[in-house]
């Protein structure tokens, strides 16, 4: 898990991904854009983090399946009261699972996913660019 800075006005994007390979792929993607960026494994980790920070996501991105439940249930606790945008990334098939998505206002991705998708995602969930543009 990790933090990394990318301004002062920078977004902040919370990964969540049991996934060391994918946490840091998306994660050094997501800096070179401009994003500030936190990494976990686990949400207990993201919890801990986003203290640490004492400030909330601008986006939680989320791989669907995770060690302990799934992202929606995940993204569901994280947000808590807040209105926070968040999409999953996932290659589950099941259109029950993915609807509970929706339902819950978390946007979904399907791997494999491009570059060019994800900028796609961030700039609509968040407008313009990582250094608030």
């Amino acid at each position: 898990m990790q933090a990394a800075r990318a301004g002062a006005n920078a977004k902040l994007i919370l990964i969540i991904a049991d996934d060391p390979l994918v946490m840091e792929a998306m994660g050094g993607l997501f800096q070179k854009w401009g994003y500030e960026v936190i990494t976990a494994a686990t949400e207990s980790a993201a919890h801990a983090r986003l203290a640490e920070r004492r400030r909330p996501p601008d986006l939680i991105v989320c791989d669907y399946h995770l060690l302990s439940g799934t992202g929606v249930e995940a993204t569901r606790r994280l947000r808590g009261a807040l209105q926070i945008p968040a999409f999953l990334i996932t290659s589950e098939s099941a259109g029950t699972e993915l609807a509970r998505a929706l339902a819950n206002d978390i946007h979904v991705v399907r791997k494999p996913t491009d570059a060019k998708t994800l900028r796609r995602m961030l700039r609509q969930l968040l407008g313009g660019s990582g250094r608030g543009e």
